[in-house]
């Protein structure tokens, strides 16, 4: 009763007698703490009386009575120490941050305080650095249309004067009428699995008990692993982001990749990388860096409390979803697979494409994260992330899917050069607009030859780009004799021998194998081969002194960048004289024997070649009736000794060098040999190719594919099928042996 009666009380009655104030309090004067005046923790409800007085708010002054807990309740809280002195911490004592403390000057202690750590810069900071650099070129772009606009309106006034006269200009496109494109890129693919359907080429799988098709390459793609299953067992707090791994990684990028795509400005690279360190990298020192990657600016005033290890070092935080990040992990993912000391030694499963074979993907898996942001932007840099998650997808072996980012990579950029193209046919132009057109040029060019390097087997869709080789112009003039002064220099001088080179290669496929070329003319066909075999020599005369070789006198050479630009030389060459070497060894025989032209052009599956295969093989035989063989019989000697050249271009390459972006080039080779071989069993063409010289080259090209075999699982294939014919018809006593 005495508890419920502690909390309501009885209702008010007039006639009883109500205390005075002081007596109230003196009554009821609640029990106090011996030990520093505080309230005691406990009050037990006996110490109570059993009837609580009735109140009368009209009878009590308030301005003269004052309770013990509001009086307690009105004195100030004392603030926390933001620091403690070292014997305050030792005997765990309240500090009043004194020198000394009140504790230390009573005991006759030595008063000395930790050192502090430095305060972080705001985070705000931080936000307002990246909003600028991030929405910095926005603003130069804006700058530029309103430059653009100025021109647009004045050459509108002009247009008022009937003595202004305008020279017409060249449009960078070709028209909706022109269809070099696909075509173009149609006849390439014809080009190359041709070469699958020869009949002399299906003989060796048959002689050799080898059941291989044109589809698969597609089929072995097919068995990699899928992405969700790949995206298992990684994450994002698995990535190394030391100071000196991060070094390291870009490091290996600059020097291995990046030669043969320079598309990426190595001085902003590194100035994202200078932020990327300050920013995330996990033992980044506060004093050390600029940016803050202290997360809690809610407590910015207020000083470390300790100096221990790991303090010192910077918090892990989320990385921020912006273009450069994503171009960052990037090159981080590519620098871990072509990092020298990771070894190729494990094997893939029968079925899959195992993801602990795939270095660098929790970079990558992050930069996917933040590429999911900017999958949809079509500015430039959108374009070089593309590009160089492609690039990643093919390092490791996955050429389906770094086909799919440089088609989107392509797409970005075809929207740009037709941006600019518009431009210039209305006379806009601003100030540093010739700067990043000469950038998306170079983008482009790389962008192509990255798509070329794709097997046509698989049949995968393009970005569209093959329409503007015909009028894109080259990022860089290459009739310069003097020598580069630094290592971008002749990155660029070899980047842009490459794209003549492969401007080239698209106008022979154009002119020598659609129906250009005149059945019924002989000479034509010569004519279009004399023309661009005039103009394959003029480039390797205008080759700067540095890029220049001599293939009887020099050896391989054993730079990537030099091997490659030897390895299209003799490809753009090889497809030039390639039909008289289909013609001596597949339609010459044939007619020999009485048959009639239409029943030797037929392929291996009995079906009737493409009209342009069929209209260059009477074109040729033309020829043979009007001139002889003489000639068509050189021409196939000079197809053959390309092939050699083209096959021995990388022998110069350490094979411990070999990384994925060797897969294209090594199955190139796969084709070669086999039209090597094919040669060899040829009764016109075997003194050509000598056996003990075929042996050598099936060793080396078994050996190449063997070390590809752990990333691309069309290598895996290739190299069983070599080895099958090796076993069978090239070295038989390999299978006595064992071996």
């Amino acid at each position: 009763m005495a508890e419920g009666m502690y909390y309501s009380c009885p209702p008010f009655q007039p006639g009883l007698q109500q205390p005075a104030s002081n007596e109230y309090w003196q009554y009821y004067a609640l029990p106090t703490s011996t030990q520093g005046g505080y309230l005691s923790a406990h009050v037990p409800a006996s110490s109570y009386p059993p009837h609580a007085p009735t109140h009368a708010p009209h009878a009590i002054d308030t301005s003269t009575s004052t309770s013990p807990i509001e009086a307690l309740a009105g004195k100030p809280k004392r603030p926390r120490a933001t620091q403690a002195c070292e014997p305050c911490r030792t005997r765990k004592q309240r500090c009043d941050e004194g020198e000394p403390c009140t504790f230390c000057r009573t005991n006759n202690f030595e008063c000395t305080y930790r050192p502090l750590v430095p305060t972080k810069v705001d985070k705000i900071v931080e936000y307002m650095l990246s909003w600028m650099a991030t929405h910095g070129e926005g603003l130069q772009a804006l700058t530029d249309k309103i430059e653009s606009l100025e021109v647009h309106m004045q050459s509108i006034a002009g247009l008022r004067h009937s003595t202004i006269t305008h020279e017409p200009q060249k449009p960078l496109l070709p028209g909706p009428g022109t269809h070099c494109g696909d075509r173009t890129r149609r006849v390439a693919d014809e080009i190359r699995g041709s070469i699958f359907r020869w009949p002399e080429i299906r003989k060796l799988f048959v002689a050799s008990a080898t059941v291989l098709d044109e589809d698969y390459a597609a089929r072995a793609e097919a068995r990699n692993a899928p992405l969700h299953e790949m995206s298992k067992g990684f994450d994002a707090d698995e990535m190394d982001l030391t100071i000196r791994t991060i070094n390291r990684l870009v490091e290996s990028f600059f020097k291995n990749l990046y030669p043969l795509q320079p598309f990426l400005q190595r001085s902003r690279v590194n100035s994202t990388f200078d932020l990327f360190r300050c920013t995330y990298a996990s033992d980044a020192i506060g004093a050390s860096c600029l940016m803050s990657s202290e997360s809690d600016f809610d407590r910015r005033t207020k000083r470390r409390r300790t100096a221990s290890p790991c303090d010192t070092t910077a918090e892990k935080r989320r990385i921020e979803r912006s273009p450069g990040n994503a171009i960052a992990l990037l090159v981080l993912a590519l620098g871990s697979t072509i990092t020298p000391d990771r070894g190729i030694t494990q094997r893939l499963p029968t079925n899959t494409t195992c993801a602990a074979l795939a270095p660098g993907y929790s970079y990558y898996l992050e930069a996917s994260r933040v590429i999911a942001t900017q999958i949809d932007g079509y500015d430039l840099v959108h374009a070089h992330i593309f590009m160089l998650a492609g690039m990643y997808k093919a390092q490791i072996g996955r050429s389906t899917e770094s086909a799919s980012w440089y088609s989107m990579a392509g797409r970005v950029l075809l929207h740009l050069l037709r941006r600019q193209d518009r431009a210039e046919q209305h006379g806009k132009s601003g100030s540093n607009r010739h700067g990043r057109d000469q950038r998306a040029v170079l983008a482009a060019w790389c962008c192509l030859q990255l798509e070329s390097s794709i097997p046509s087997e698989l049949l995968l869709p393009k970005s569209g780009l093959q329409q503007l080789v015909r009028d894109l112009a080259l990022p860089k003039a290459t009739t310069t004799q003097s020598l580069p002064q630094t290592a971008d220099e002749t990155s660029l001088l070899i980047c842009n021998a490459l794209c003549e080179l492969h401007g080239i290669q698209c106008e022979v496929d154009e002119h020598l194998y659609q129906d250009a070329v005149d059945s019924n003319n002989s000479s034509a066909v010569m004519t279009v081969v004399k023309r661009h075999a005039t103009g394959l020599q003029q480039w390797r005369t205008r080759l700067h002194p540095l890029l220049r070789w001599d293939e009887e006198r020099g050896s391989p050479p054993s730079e990537p960048e030099l091997a490659k630009l030897r390895h299209e030389y003799w490809k753009v060459k090889l497809s030039i004289l390639r039909p008289f070497l289909d013609f001596v060894l597949h339609i010459l025989p044939g007619i020999r024997h009485g048959m009639d032209l239409q029943t030797c052009s037929k392929d291996a599956n009995g079906r009737l070649r493409p009209t342009s295969e069929r209209n260059i093989i009477s074109a040729i035989d033309n020829l043979v009736k009007e001139s002889g063989e003489a000639e068509i019989m050189r021409l196939a000697q000079l197809s053959t000794q390309a092939l050699k050249q083209k096959l021995g271009a990388f022998d110069g390459i350490a094979t411990s060098s070999f990384q994925g972006n060797m897969v294209p080039f090594v199955h190139e080779q796969f084709y070669d040999l086999l039209v090597l071989t094919a040669i060899h069993r040829s009764d016109r063409l075997k003194h050509l190719v000598s056996l003990p010289y075929l042996r050598l080259a099936y060793e080396q090209t078994i050996n190449y594919l063997d070390k590809l075999s752990t990333l691309s699982a069309i290598c895996a294939e290739d190299c069983k099928a070599l080895k099958r014919i090796q076993i069978s018809l090239i070295d038989p006593s390999m299978k006595v042996s064992g071996s």
